[in-house]
């Protein structure tokens, strides 16, 4: 996902295999408020890792997720040198 203007998250690339719905047409301006507990594990350099859906329980996070079916999640930054 790439950042806009700070406030939102646009999905720019995405994989799915045979039989994977894809989500990318759901995931443009993303407020990033969504995903706020993924940008304190960002912020320090770190990975996100969500064994289980039900970690997300209680975060915004969560309906986003449960819509896309997603039981596991690793995600990382990817940062751009200015």
């Amino acid at each position: 996902m790439k950042m806009e203007n700070g406030k939102t998250l646009q999905n720019t690339y995405e994989y799915a295999s045979d039989g994977v719905v894809p989500q990318i047409d759901n995931l443009q301006a993303v407020p990033i408020d969504v995903i706020s507990v993924w940008m304190e594990s960002f912020e320090k350099d770190e990975v996100y890792f969500m064994s289980n859906i039900e970690q997300e329980n209680g975060f915004e996070s969560y309906g986003m997720l449960q819509e896309q079916d997603v039981d596991r999640l690793l995600a990382a930054p990817l940062k751009r040198e200015k």
